[in-house]
C-alpha cells in the first residue's frame, strides 16, 4: 500500500504544517475541507488543491482522509466523512485511533509531538511523530508517508501514544508554566529571565546522557525544611504558586527522603 494522495479535512494550524510538509514531499492534496469555507479556499491555494469546500461538501476519493480538527469534534467529522472503505487519520495524541471505527473502513493515527503554530514556519524533519492504525499493513504505509516529511517517526499502539502524550505534557506544558511563574517573579523583581538560560541549557544538555533521578538538586532532595518554609513564605502574595510549591516539594521529599 503506497499513499500518494490525501484530502485534509481542518483549516487549523496542524493542517497548515502537515499540508505545507506533505506538498512539498511530493504527496498530492486532492482536497480541502473545513467550516469555514474561505480558509479552505486559502489552503487550498498553498497546496495547489484540485478543490475546497465546508464539510458537507462531496468531497473526491484519495488514498486517506486526513482529519485535522480538534479532539473532542474527531467523531462528528469522521461521521461526515465516513463511506465504507475510506481510510480515515486523525492528529491527536490523547485520543484513540479507534474513534475512527466505523463499517468496513480502515483507521489510523498520526500525530506530531510539536507545538505547531501558523506564524511559525518550522522544518518537521527533526519532529518525532508517532503513527498507529488499524492493522500492520496501513500502519506501515502511514510510516512511509510520514517519512516523507520527518526523519523521526516511530510505530506505537494506542496505549504507548496516551502516555507519550502524558509524558509531553510534563515535559512541555507543565514545564513551562514553571518557567511562566519563574519569569513573573523575577519580573516582579526587576531581574530578567536571561540569568536562568545558562542553567536551563545545561540542565537539558546533561539530560541527554544521564536520567533525571541523578540530576535533581535543591532544598527538598537535601530535605533542607528551613529553606522550604522560607520560599513558601516569600510566595504568600501567589497562592497557587504556594500551593504548586509545597506539592512539589512534598513529591520529592517523599520520593528521595520518604519524608
Amino acid at each position: 500500500m503506497e499513499i500518494k494522495t490525501i484530502t485534509i479535512v481542518g483549516t487549523g494550524n496542524v493542517a497548515w504544517h502537515l499540508g505545507q510538509a506533505f506538498t512539498s514531499a511530493g504527496i498530492k492534496v486532492l482536497h480541502i475541507a473545513g467550516r469555514d469555507v474561505e480558509k479552505a479556499q486559502q489552503l487550498s491555494e498553498n497546496f495547489k488543491s484540485s478543490s475546497f469546500g465546508d464539510l458537507n461538501t462531496d468531497m473526491p476519493e484519495t488514498d486517506v482522509f486526513l482529519l485535522a480538527v480538534k479532539d473532542d469534534v474527531i467523531r462528528t467529522i469522521a461521521e461526515k466523512v465516513y463511506k465504507p472503505g475510506r481510510i480515515l487519520v486523525h492528529c491527536a495524541g490523547a485520543i484513540g485511533a479507534d474513534i475512527l471505527h466505523m463499517p468496513d473502513n480502515h483507521y489510523g493515527v498520526i500525530w506530531p509531538m510539536q507545538t505547531l503554530i501558523k506564524q511559525n514556519a518550522i522544518d518537521l524533519k527533526e519532529t518525532l511523530v508517532a503513527v498507529s492504525a488499524s492493522s500492520p499493513e496501513l500502519q506501515d504505509a502511514l510510516k512511509n508517508l510520514v517519512s516523507k516529511i520527518t526523519n523521526r517517526v516511530i510505530k506505537v499502539n494506542d496505549a504507548q501514544r496516551a502516555i507519550m502524550h502524558l509524558s509531553a505534557v510534563w515535559i512541555n506544558n507543565y514545564t513551562n508554566h514553571m518557567y511562566d511563574i519563574a519569569y513573573h517573579l523575577l519580573k516582579e523583581n526587576d531581574l530578567p529571565m536571561e540569568l536562568f538560560f545558562p542553567m536551563m541549557d545545561e540542565h537539558l544538555s546533561k539530560l541527554k546522557t544521564m536520567n533525571p533521578d541523578l540530576l535533581q538538586t535543591g532544598p527538598a532532595i537535601r530535605g533542607d525544611m528551613a529553606t522550604l518554609s522560607k520560599h513558601k513564605t516569600m510566595l504568600e502574595k501567589h497562592p497557587d504558586w504556594q500551593q504548586l510549591y509545597d506539592t512539589l516539594s512534598k513529591s520529592i521529599l517523599h520520593k528521595y527522603l520518604n519524608k
